[in-house]
């Protein structure tokens, strides 16, 4: 894994997803966690999130610092915190206070990704409310332009190359309806013929696009989508040619396995197949229900990639008994990554998956989240997640606030929903 991948998982993007219960062999079954129980460990978390928020109300991040506190304030929100919440307030204002970057090397999508996910959470949270203690008309206005930037940031690529340059004809066709298979899904031969589209590191960054920015910028545009769908004049537009482009790059990029991986061939980034096929499969059903009028998820889920691609998915997080798995990161078991968890149920819930085969995911999960949480209510991972100051102590020196903040979002089934979930309330 290069430095620079290294260093932009400081948002806890790039890890790979550890196999629930599996080590050198299968686990006994796991009783269901309660209710109870996990909103206890909830409540721990959001303790240890907000006692990390420093006094200018942000939280620490590095050169991802904007990031990581619209990751916290995005937690916050879905753990039920309400908008008069102290810590939210604040940083809510700590992310109207710092500007969207205007050079755009230094505008991340990972960062811009998270800060619409957060401000969207707040619009959504602050609708019908006649006083508030945040801004939303601000967090709305912040929103947009961010959506504007994500948009204008996505890349035209073709095939598995990346990037293209240079004056070679466009492939690009506007693919008015995607066809339907008639009983098994939809058929996505045509996006396999036109260029796609897909984002880097950067606004800017015209080296190279991956699969785990795009998934993120995918996530932030659609819930920037569903303020415009349920807000009037909300005056956000997502063109429906980006959803077009992006569709013919997932598409384009799948392995014949069903498979996703962090890059492309020539990037010479390959591996990090688990969370990537669970974004892949995030990513195809966000694409496919924002093309598709009146879509519904039991059909898109039939779709041929999606199937093949949550077999592999399943057998990722759930191996056989005789598979030892060693993973690019080096990680090993017991060792967990937040984003494991965060990758694992926004595939499961997008794709309407309440189980990967006969495993209840969800069960298992929550299972082995609580039995790692720490005393303090934090989840530690690897060193790369924490903050440049703790990166290399002891893990109960580091701060665990992005590995906490996923591992919230999992137990609360946190996801950005689309007009294929019945009833779709944005």
């Amino acid at each position: 894994m290069r430095c620079r991948g290294q260093i932009a998982a400081a948002l806890g993007l790039l890890l790979a997803l550890s196999p629930l219960g599996a080590v050198h062999g299968a686990k006994k079954k796991q009783a269901p966690v309660s209710d109870e129980t996990i909103n206890a460990a909830v409540d721990r978390g959001v303790t240890y999130i907000k006692n990390k928020q420093r006094d200018n109300g942000s939280w620490d991040g590095d050169r991802y610092g904007d990031g990581v506190t619209a990751l916290a304030v995005y937690a916050l929100i879905k753990a039920k915190c309400p908008l008069d919440d102290a810590a939210v307030v604040r940083g809510v204002k700590a992310m109207l206070n710092t500007p969207v970057p205007t050079d755009p090397k230094r505008a991340h999508i990972y960062s811009l990704s998270m800060a619409a996910l957060a401000l969207s959470a707040v619009i959504e949270k602050g609708k019908g409310k006649r006083d508030t203690s945040v801004d939303v008309a601000a967090c709305l206005a912040r929103l947009r332009e961010t959506a504007d930037l994500l948009v204008t940031a996505q890349h035209k690529c073709r095939g598995r190359v990346g990037i293209i340059r240079g004056p070679k004809a466009p492939r690009i066709a506007d693919i008015q309806a995607v066809p339907n298979t008639g009983g098994d899904g939809y058929n996505l031969d045509p996006f396999r013929k036109i260029d796609g589209g897909a984002w880097g590191y950067n606004v800017a960054d015209t080296r190279y696009v991956d699969n785990s920015n795009t998934q993120f910028a995918l996530l932030a545009l659609r819930a920037a989508q569903n303020i415009a769908d349920s807000l009037p004049g909300a005056k956000i537009s997502i063109p429906r040619e980006m959803w077009v482009k992006a569709l013919a790059r997932l598409v384009s990029v799948q392995t014949a396995a069903g498979e996703w991986d962090y890059g492309t061939i020539n990037m010479g980034t390959k591996g990090f197949r688990d969370t990537m096929t669970a974004a892949g499969i995030s990513g195809l059903v966000i694409c496919l229900s924002s093309l598709i009028p009146g879509p519904d998820i039991r059909e898109i889920s039939q779709t041929p990639e999606i199937r093949k691609a949550v077999r592999k998915l399943e057998r990722h997080v759930y191996p056989p008994a005789n598979v030892v798995r060693f993973h690019s990161t080096g990680l090993k078991q017991p060792n967990r990554t937040g984003y494991m968890f965060y990758s694992l149920e926004r595939a499961c819930l997008l794709g309407g998956f309440k189980k990967l085969g006969t495993h209840d995911w969800y069960s298992d999960g929550a299972a082995e989240l609580l039995a790692a949480q720490h005393q303090d209510g934090s989840w530690s991972g690897a060193a790369w997640y924490s903050a440049r100051a703790s990166r290399h102590k002891a893990p109960k020196y580091r701060d665990n606030t992005i590995e906490t903040a996923f591992c919230l979002l999992f137990l609360r089934r946190a996801v950005v929903y689309t007009p294929a979930h019945k009833p779709y309330s944005p």
